[in-house]
């Protein structure tokens, strides 16, 4: 994998594509093609010479979608208007191979045809003819256009994380180049900034690959479809006018966005929830109202879900160990994790359809073995690559590139995460709701299972955004103070994840204040904070400063004490003591809430 070292482009003109001057003489040329792309020149195929058959220039701008926002349509229109291209072209993706929350396609579509409606963008539906993205797709999409096109793929600058992958290399085999838009990155609270790039490296790596490599230079505002789920209150302000009265149109499309979600507590004005959907089994009795069995059946899938989510966070974080150290007993600790989630997923609950999503977590569960053997086989081929040790770039590289591997576990733990949300609603009765102190709720009238299920929702995200802490530090290994502050890519990527986990920290704490009954208590909880005080010690001694978000108090503690050395076994077993505290908390409140359900219905 490659990674930009911690240079600037010169100052370049925002259109057209990189001069050559930037790249260097290597790139004056055209580079090495692929025989379905054209022979001539870059320049000679921008020629309009009368004499000359133009090549037309497709810039193919592929994603979710899930739904367009004005940041999709901004850079489309960019595209458009500033590149050499004929044509831009929005392909939403038909059917992705991790989100199973999407949106149905027919309504992306026509979201995308709306947003871009009068402005010279064409949207396609290619991926439901192909039923497949990425390869399948281009070579699709490159038959609808004129013999010797050039298809340019639109990406984030994060594309150069994971091109060199094997999905990777076989997407520019269909591709003649990448316009690439630099991002910004959020480092804290409104403060953002752009990945460096090396300009040697990125004409090297156009070469190597018969790529033309275009950058957009200007800043676009930062817009992603995580902002508009996770903004109940203003979440039109990222989206095209059409889009919203589109789903203003179709509540129940816009209960699933906003009830996505991930980590947010629970908005009154939008929280999806038994009692706002009235949800129902098969034959239209409330789930309110299931036999003693049905309950025992959803208790149970709830608790081995939790169980399952945990065993895939240990086993991410003990992938990334093994990834990052030629140890025995880290390859012994992997195939450990792996056999306890393979001994959770082997005997799942019984779950009958009258449990409505009770079912469909077990239906969720029993489909998990089945990507999680794909994906050990890729980790198990990147195994056998000995860590590097020498050199800041090697070190950065490989870092980053363990990172992006590891990351397919956030997407499958948070579909779960959320397939348990999911269920713990539907035991929130909305009858019966008992007299608490005005302060568990923001209005005074929260019932006790809406309290719990409030805390579990703060409670796993926290969990797992410190579960990603402890496996994108894991996967550093030995080296990993002396790269973090020598490589500013790792160390804004470093940045970001701990924001993450303290956001979701703070979240947990100013609930913990508001519940401030004993019965909500524990020695646990107590025993934790002192954990998170060692871990955000740890990551002082790696940073050489606090995140914005640390306390100041804590910052005091650990100041006045002593700095802890890194090691990469330290850390992981503090973390994992954390997140295993973290677990008692979490099954706790999923008891509770059903608990609390059972005693209501009784």
């Amino acid at each position: 994998s490659s990674q930009f070292a911690s240079k600037s482009f010169p100052a370049v003109a925002t259109t057209g594509w990189i001069s050559t001057q930037t790249l260097g003489p290597s790139c004056q040329q055209r580079l090495p093609i692929h025989s379905h792309r054209s022979e001539c020149s870059g320049e000679q195929a921008m020629q309009t010479d009368s004499s000359m058959q133009q090549v037309p220039v497709i810039g193919v701008m592929g994603g979710s979608f899930n739904p367009i926002h004005l940041g999709h349509v901004l850079l489309a229109v960019t595209v458009r208007e500033t590149k050499p291209v004929d044509e831009v072209v929005v392909v939403p993706v038909f059917k992705h191979p991790v989100k199973t929350d999407l949106l149905p396609f027919e309504d992306r579509l026509a979201m995308c045809e709306l947003a871009l409606r009068g402005k010279g963008i064409t949207v396609s539906a290619v991926e439901q003819e192909t039923g497949e993205s990425n390869v399948v797709m281009l070579q699709a999409l490159r038959q609808k256009y004129t013999a010797g096109c050039q298809l340019f793929w639109v990406c984030g600058d994060d594309v150069f994380e994971w091109i060199e992958s094997v999905k990777g290399q076989a997407m520019m085999k269909e591709l003649d180049g990448l316009i690439v838009q630099r991002r910004l990155h959020r480092v804290s609270g409104d403060n953002f900034h752009k990945s460096p790039l090396d300009t040697a490296w990125l004409a090297a790596f156009g070469e190597r690959n018969g790529l033309k490599i275009d950058v957009i230079f200007g800043e676009l505002p930062h817009f992603s479809s995580t902002l508009v789920r996770n903004s109940p209150t203003n979440w039109t302000a990222y989206l095209p006018s059409l889009v919203t009265a589109y789903l203003e149109a179709r509540p129940h499309l816009l209960a699933k966005v906003l009830a996505s979600a991930m980590g947010a507590a629970p908005d009154k004005k939008c929280e999806v929830t038994s009692q706002t959907l009235e949800l129902t089994d098969v034959s239209g009795k409330p789930l309110g109202e299931q036999t003693s069995d049905a309950q025992e059946a959803v208790t149970a899938c709830a608790m081995r879900c939790i169980q399952v989510i945990h065993g895939l966070q240990r086993e991410r974080g003990c992938t990334a160990v093994a990834f990052s150290t030629d140890s025995t007993e880290a390859k012994r600790q992997l195939l450990v994790a792996r056999g306890q989630v393979d001994a959770l997923l082997h005997d799942l609950p019984q779950a009958p359809l009258v449990c409505g999503p009770a079912h469909s977590l077990v239906e969720e569960l029993s489909y998990t073995h089945r990507w999680l053997a794909n994906d050990r086989k890729e980790y198990d081929m990147h195994l056998q690559d000995s860590p590097p040790e020498h050199g800041d770039e090697d070190l950065t590289s490989a870092w980053l590139r363990r990172v992006v591997q590891l990351r397919k576990f956030n997407a499958r733990i948070d579909v779960l995460i959320e397939a348990s949300y999911q269920l713990l609603q539907t035991k929130i009765s909305p009858r019966g709701k008992q007299a608490l102190p005005a302060n568990l709720g923001a209005d005074g009238a929260e019932s006790e299972s809406e309290c719990l299920f409030r805390l579990y929702c703060v409670w796993a995200r926290g969990k797992e955004a410190l579960g990603r802490e402890r496996a994108f530090v894991a996967a550093g290994g030995k080296d990993a103070r002396g790269v973090v502050r020598s490589s500013l890519r790792v160390r804004s990527n470093f940045m970001e994840v701990i924001e993450q986990k303290e956001i979701m920290l703070g979240r947990i704490l100013s609930m913990e204040q508001a519940v401030s009954t004993p019965r909500y208590q524990s020695a646990e909880s107590e025993a934790l904070h002192r954990m998170l005080t060692r871990i955000t010690a740890i990551e002082w001694s790696l940073l050489g400063c606090f995140a914005s978000r640390t306390p100041q108090h804590v910052q005091i503690k650990i100041v006045s004490g002593q700095a802890p050395s890194f090691n990469v076994e330290d850390w992981f077993e503090t973390t994992s003591s954390a997140i295993d505290l973290m677990l008692t908390l979490v099954q706790g409140l999923a008891a509770g809430i059903c608990i609390t359900d059972a005693r209501t219905v009784s």
